[in-house]
């Protein structure tokens, strides 16, 4: 009986295959000096034909000058950070008879079919409106300036955009109502602005959520609560009855707004908050990053 060792390793045309059965391989690495990565669906080696199943983790990480993948019909597995650090890739072209995966009008990015997620794009990439969630780390790292999020995106992923040094404007879509931890990291060239497009609603989420339960066990003397109306009527024009039910970080969010714009009167004159963090950031060579949702506001807000 013929036995067939597996895990093995070989390389055609500066990629790296893993044997993972009889008849399949997965792409494990690549020559860092690749520019186009035109893969297919199958493989041959040592006059054995295998199919070309899996793109692993790191398979074309720090690939600096690949340019260009295609992905076959074959691929039904791209791990995360396949094709992490990779600042030139400008072209995404997925089979169309692929299963699992697609690239969509042509948008320059991998998008896992069933369930709508971007799981790897490019500078180039457009985010097509079918698309519903962008996925973890799917933009992380690119030479982006400009960005544009569709209202049919309701989740953007943990590091979505993290590490975008470049990323100066981006515009959110209504319907997005997650945004995961880091998705905006290290984004330096970002300023932040609340967007109040719905201020009855704003002001309705913002006191259900920033609300204790009633029922709790009163702990300050009568003394102490003398003290803190005082203070919280000299400084906040509130007195305690007005806050006392309320989150500390709510609390300590409305006095560090008074005091700030106080202090910032004298610079910002009649004008607006919002208009003020746009003029602020055009003097500092950076754009706003607008939040589009009062579900966003809250997130920041309350930085829950």
């Amino acid at each position: 009986m013929a036995i067939t060792a597996l895990a093995e390793d070989f390389t055609v045309d500066k990629i790296t295959y893993e044997i993972t059965s009889q008849h399949t391989v997965s792409i494990v690495s690549a020559d860092s000096t690749i520019q186009s990565a035109n893969l297919t669906p199958t493989v041959t080696h040592q006059g054995i034909t295998y199919s070309v199943r899996e793109i692993d983790e790191n398979a074309f990480s720090e690939c600096d000058s690949l340019k260009s993948v295609i992905i076959p019909w074959s691929v039904v597995s791209v791990r995360p950070f396949s094709f992490s650090s990779c600042p030139s890739l400008s072209s995404i072209i997925v089979d169309s008879n692929n299963p699992r995966y697609d690239s969509r009008e042509n948008c320059n990015a991998i998008i896992e079919t069933y369930t709508n997620t971007i799981i790897k794009a490019c500078a180039n990439t457009t985010i097509p409106n079918t698309v519903n969630s962008i996925g973890a780390v799917s933009f992380a790292g690119l030479e982006l300036v400009e960005i544009e999020i569709p209202d049919n995106v309701t989740d953007i992923a943990e590091g979505a955009f993290m590490n975008c040094n470049n990323l100066r404007a981006v515009v959110i879509g209504n319907g997005v109502t997650t945004i995961g931890d880091y998705a905006f990291n290290d984004c330096s060239a970002v300023v932040s602005e609340f967007v109040d497009d719905n201020p009855e609603e704003m002001q309705r989420q913002i006191l259900a959520s920033s609300k204790m339960d009633e029922n709790i066990f009163k702990l300050l003397t009568s003394e102490e609560e003398a003290l803190i109306d005082s203070a919280l009527q000299a400084e906040l024009g509130l007195t305690l009855a007005n806050v006392q039910y309320m989150r500390p970080n709510v609390i300590a969010m409305i006095y560090e707004m008074t005091v700030r714009e106080r202090v910032l009167k004298s610079q910002m004159g009649d004008m607006a908050m919002d208009s003020y963090f746009q003029v602020a950031g055009s003097e500092l060579g950076k754009a706003v990053y607008g939040l589009e949702t009062v579900d966003d506001h809250l997130k920041m807000l309350l930085r829950s």
